[in-house]
């Protein structure tokens, strides 16, 4: 590498969402590096989406995706970005909806890494995203973990 905060080692950049997915697989937790937990802030999106809306029909992850496009969840004080090309979400509560290889859920737990300047890797943060209608969709549970 030479030196140049902006040079990610490829190696390393590939290795953030494999910690990720194997966070969300274990169920790995943490602090936010501080000692105490991260506080949770629900945040709700979409239109129409309000804390007590209800709740959608089941969707598959692109379609979550692209309910979670432009998203920015609150954990603490800090307002994180998702940024599509490193989330990753998989769908919980049992088994897939639906018939065929395109499985749908109504809930997700999801990781975003995080890089903050001048580091190759920060916190990931890790929150729960639920379907609502109208295309919305409510984010719960967000929190800053280390590995």
């Amino acid at each position: 590498m030479s030196g140049d905060p902006h040079d990610v080692d490829p190696w390393r950049a590939g290795l953030a969402p494999v910690l990720a997915a194997l966070a969300l697989l274990t169920g790995c937790g943490g602090a936010d590096g501080g000692g105490e937990p991260a506080a949770t802030t629900p945040a709700t999106t979409g239109s129409g989406a309000s804390p007590r809306a209800t709740p959608g029909a089941a969707v598959t992850q692109q379609e979550l995706r692209r309910r979670l496009r432009g998203v920015r969840v609150v954990v603490g004080r800090r307002r994180v970005a998702l940024d599509l090309a490193t989330l990753t979400c998989v769908g919980v509560g049992g088994r897939a909806a639906g018939a065929g290889s395109h499985g749908a859920w109504r809930r997700f737990r999801c990781v975003q890494p995080t890089f903050p300047p001048g580091e190759t890797v920060g916190p990931d943060v890790v929150f729960f995203a639920e379907a609502e209608g109208a295309g919305g969709v409510r984010v719960s549970g967000a929190r800053f973990v280390r590995y």
